[in-house]
């Protein structure tokens, strides 16, 4: 995927207003990492997602150093999702975590033991916007209830945009 300083400064204003995704690994592998939600850290100048995310008590070998990944942005309340996918990373580099993570040495060392500082390269996002409904009256909204519950009432199905950016 190509990001233009136009692309990756919306990316980054997408992810910055919703902070966390559910992160999958896509590897095939028995030892995958489980899905579990993380909260974006950074996102740097040349696309990459960085983040924190639980070790399990998982000991790594050179083979788990990367793998194809997913982050799945939503948040209640937002007009919009973001579906990433790319390249994921584990940064074992001490310079680069005291960077990102923002630690002295001795919270970095105990805050590493528990923890594996992650990022994902960028190398497709997709882009999901709807409609936002305009708030009702509490009378319009008990008729409308009515209209439902007795099969009277015909719903649209919600307006998606979508927009792939690659």
């Amino acid at each position: 995927m190509i990001l233009n300083h136009t692309n990756l400064d919306f990316l980054k204003s997408r992810i910055s207003e919703i902070k966390s995704a559910i992160f999958n690994d896509l590897t095939e592998s028995p030892s995958k990492f489980s899905t579990c939600i993380i909260s974006s850290l950074e996102v740097d100048n040349l696309g990459n997602i960085w983040f924190l995310m639980a070790k399990n008590g998982r000991h790594l070998q050179f083979s788990d150093l990367y793998f194809p990944a997913r982050l799945s942005f939503y948040r209640k309340g937002h007009s919009f999702s973001l579906n990433i996918t790319g390249r994921g990373f584990i940064v074992n580099n001490a310079e680069a975590i005291s960077r990102i993570v923002g630690l002295n040495e001795v919270e970095q060392k105990a805050r590493m033991d528990q923890a594996l500082l992650v990022k994902v390269e960028i190398s497709s996002a997709e882009y999901l916007e709807w409609a936002v409904r305009s708030p009702k009256s509490a009378l319009k909204r008990f008729w409308n209830q009515l209209l439902t519950w007795f099969h009277l009432a015909h719903k649209p199905a919600p307006q998606l945009a979508v927009y792939s950016i690659n």
